[in-house]
């Protein structure tokens, strides 16, 4: 039985007849989708299940036959996965006489139904469609109409199409709409259907990529031009023509030319992306514009027949200038003439022209377009191109601009080419050779461009090519008085020899700068020659040059200036030499510094020459020189000199002081600074019975914590037992200082180690508070005889205050408590 719904046709007939107590269901399916048949049973408990598979086409037909003892029988039928898994029936009992199943009004989804043997025999039918479900939204957003387009089913579209269930603009979870899910399977017949009813072409998915952009992705053209057929602008599809574009599809771009795509887009697309076959093909067939954009992506393809073409279209808007620049920088030889004939400039076309060495090209830019050959000059003859210095030369270049430019190059050919053209040398070329110390270019300038050779002197001394000196020099040249005195610094003597002998130089002009740069011989030479030595003395003897100092002598130079600063550097040698020659005074500054450096043997060469020994006394006493005093009073200097005598104890020096005291100053003068500062000067004034065993004089060796002193102040009777207003000895305050050999010379003199002061502390209680590093003190004093166990007047022993390990440890092993 067939049931008719909104056109929708679809029938089920299912047949339950019992023979031989079996039990058969016939499967019928008419309708005009694939369906599939799952039936299930039991046999006692068993389960057991048919399952017709997907795809059962129209008129399939099927019993199925069961065992009389199947119970609990289920059948379910899903159609197309467009209506879903629908029908469940179960049956229960069988009657003799079979019976009917029947599903009425059976709704989408899961329905369960009854056996009634009751019913008409033979035969079950589904009808009652719900057509509401047919507009339901599946998983991912999918309308049915989206399912029907992935199955590619045309005829499921036209019948829910028919049915008004159409869902065109309806966009699942990724924004496809059913048009954009045709375009992906790539079916064009499809992408028609949905057009002819009424999909939308220019609706985007989430992307923001239409149907064409998709197709055009997909490289299905008959779809591209199914979409341009239907109405979709060209001339709007931006987006689209540039992924053609990304993807090099050629025949895709011409395509979209050939459906209203602008041209210029087309090739303005190209070129982001490098392509210049679609380039070409936007010029040659779209009628874009050629610019200089895409002249360069064919000059970078080496592409140059289209290059040509683009420079020859007439609606080229390709500057000439800039065309040309391009080709020469990618070294697109065949280019230049082009782009030089089409208005590029002549000048770039010539400088490339020598750069390539093109001739052809050189000539043409130079006697057709107006190139001015001068300005290609330099690199002519930086590339030695002979033929083309030779066309230059020919063609109006000047022959000193030539000249300079083969200077610059140290080409002698060109430069004997440049003369032969007429060329003059100026002082600027003969200045350059001189400074390269250039003598064969500088023999071709003088001899045959007229060049002079004074030009060139300064700038080989300042070069220091002195064989091009001596080269101009024979050439004639003269040196002005800065020349000499370079020449002179530098040490060349033979170069000035030469000048000064024939009188092309003054010698006096280069000997301070020989003498400041100690070019002595040079100075030497230069007053033999005849300079004045008059300066040079002074120099002379602070240089220690014998030598120059002989020969400015000899040249007759005064002596005098130059005893000082012989005096000053202590040179004994030079002082005596000039003195020699005639310096005969003897300033008392200069016995004063010589003391001062106890130079002896320039004190006798003074003395001897009529200095004054007492100029020299007080700084031989200041220098601790025994030996000059002795010298300078035995020149009969004056000895007695108390102050003089004070001055000599600080050294104690014993000699030294003895001296002055045997030449009549007062020893007791000297005491004082004596007890200070020197004890064995001290000792020498108690053996000449001077009295030292004033309590002051112990006072202050003791402060001052000297031992040496202390001794022979007490040796000499002074009170060793010295008590103070606290109470306190020698040795309390020998303690309290740490210096064990003080303490060791007044203990040695009968000091007793344990005499307690006003608050009865001994010395070993003062060496303890003195701190943690005075224990040599502490344990000088315990191995000594102190007792460690004293108590001051507060009951505290030394331990008591003793702080740091090492000092408590020394006093706990002597037995302190």
């Amino acid at each position: 039985m067939k049931t008719i719904l909104s056109s929708l046709v679809l029938t089920l007939a299912i047949s339950v007849s019992l023979q031989s107590q079996d039990k058969k269901i016939k499967l019928v399916h008419d309708g005009d989708y694939w369906a599939r048949f799952i039936v299930t049973w039991e046999v006692y408990g068993v389960g057991d299940d048919y399952d017709s598979g997907k795809g059962m086409e129209k008129d399939y037909e099927y019993t199925l036959v069961l065992s009389e003892n199947a119970t609990n029988i289920v059948i379910k039928l899903e159609i197309n996965q467009l209506l879903g898994l629908y029908s469940e029936a179960c049956v229960e009992r069988v009657g003799s006489s079979g019976g009917t199943f029947t599903a009425d009004g059976l709704a989408w989804g899961s329905h369960t139904c009854s056996w009634n043997p009751s019913q008409v025999k033979g035969s079950g039918k589904i009808t009652g469609i719900n057509l509401q479900e047919m507009n339901k939204i599946h998983a991912g957003g999918n309308t049915n109409l989206h399912l029907a387009v992935k199955a590619n089913d045309n005829n499921r579209i036209k019948t829910l199409v028919q049915n008004g269930i159409t869902h065109m603009e309806t966009q699942n979870m990724k924004g496809y709409t059913p048009l954009h899910e045709a375009v992906q399977i790539k079916s064009n017949s499809m992408v028609q259907l949905l057009i002819d009813n009424g999909a939308n072409i220019y609706q985007t998915n989430k992307q923001n990529q239409t149907p064409l952009y998709m197709a055009v992705n997909l490289g299905a053209k008959d779809i591209v031009q199914t979409l341009f057929d239907s109405g979709f602008q060209a001339s709007n599809a931006e987006m689209a023509l540039q992924r053609a574009v990304s993807k090099r599809d050629a025949e895709m771009a011409g395509l979209f030319l050939q459906n209203g795509a602008d041209a210029n887009t087309l090739m303005e697309q190209a070129l982001k992306t490098n392509n210049a076959e679609l380039i070409e093909l936007a010029i040659m067939e779209g009628g874009a514009i050629p610019n200089i954009e895409v002249f360069k992506k064919a000059v970078d393809t080496r592409k140059f027949p289209m290059a040509e073409s683009f420079l020859d279209n007439p609606m080229s808007n390709i500057d000439p200038n800039a065309a040309m620049d391009y080709a020469i920088l990618k070294n697109a030889k065949t280019l230049v003439p082009k782009t030089l004939e089409k208005g590029g400039n002549p000048q770039t076309a010539l400088s490339y022209a020598v750069k390539s060495k093109d001739m052809n090209l050189a000539n043409d830019a130079i006697a057709m377009y107006g190139a001015d050959p001068k300005m290609v000059l330099g690199e002519v003859v930086r590339t030695n191109q002979v033929g083309m210095f030779d066309a230059l030369l020919n063609n109006g270049v000047d022959p000193n601009a030539a000249m300079a430019q083969a200077i610059a190059a140290k080409n002698n050919m060109f430069i004997s080419k440049a003369i032969g053209a007429g060329a003059v040398a100026t002082s600027s070329q003969v200045n350059q050779a001189a400074t390269a110390g250039d003598n064969q270019l500088l023999k071709i300038l003088i001899e045959n461009a007229q060049g002079n050779a004074n030009d060139g002197m300064s700038a080989a001394i300042a070069a220091q090519k002195y064989q091009t000196v001596d080269f101009l020099v024979q050439a004639g040249a003269t040196a002005t008085a800065d020349q000499t005195a370079k020449l002179a610094a530098a040490g060349q003597n033979n170069t000035l020899k030469l000048l000064v002998e024939n009188g092309q130089a003054d010698p006096n002009d280069g000997l301070s700068a020989a003498v400041g740069a100690a070019k002595y011989q040079t100075a030497e030479m230069l007053i033999q020659a005849g300079a004045n030595p008059e300066n040079v003395v002074k120099i002379a003897v602070e240089k220690k040059q014998k030598g120059l100092l002989v020969t400015a002598l000899d040249a007759g130079a005064n002596p005098g200036p130059g005893l000082e600063t012989a005096v000053n550097i202590g040179s004994a040698e030079f002082a005596k030499l000039l003195i020699d020659k005639g310096a005969t005074d003897i300033k008392d500054s200069y016995m004063n510094t010589a003391a001062k450096l106890k130079n002896l043997n320039l004190v006798t060469i003074l003395l001897e020459a009529g200095g004054n020994p007492q100029s020299g006394l007080q700084s031989a006493v200041l220098v601790n020189s025994p030996e000059m005093v002795t010298v300078l009073l035995k020149a009969g200097a004056n000895g007695a000199d108390n102050a003089l005598l004070t001055k000599s104890v600080g050294h104690n020096n014993v000699s030294l002081t003895k001296l002055l005291v045997d030449a009549g100053a007062d020893a007791n003068t000297g005491v004082d600074e004596a007890v200070l500062k020197a004890p064995s000067v001290l000792s020498y004034f108690a053996g000449l019975g001077i009295d030292i065993s004033a309590q002051k004089y112990l006072n202050v060796a003791v402060n001052m914590g000297n031992a040496a002193t202390a001794k022979i102040i007490i040796q000499n009777g002074a009170d060793v037992e010295f008590i103070d207003g606290s109470g306190n000895s020698y040795l309390h305050t020998a303690a309290s200082k740490g210096n064990v050999s003080l303490a060791r010379v007044l203990a040695g003199s009968g000091l007793d180690v344990n005499l307690a002061n006003n608050t009865n502390q001994t010395p070993l209680h003062l060496a303890v508070l003195a701190g943690r590093r005075n224990n040599e003190m502490v344990a000088y004093l315990v191995g000594a005889g102190a007792n460690v166990n004293a108590k001051d007047g507060n009951g505290q022993t030394a331990l008591d205050f003793a702080k740091g390990s090492r000092i408590k440890r020394t006093l706990k092993k002597a037995g302190g408590s």
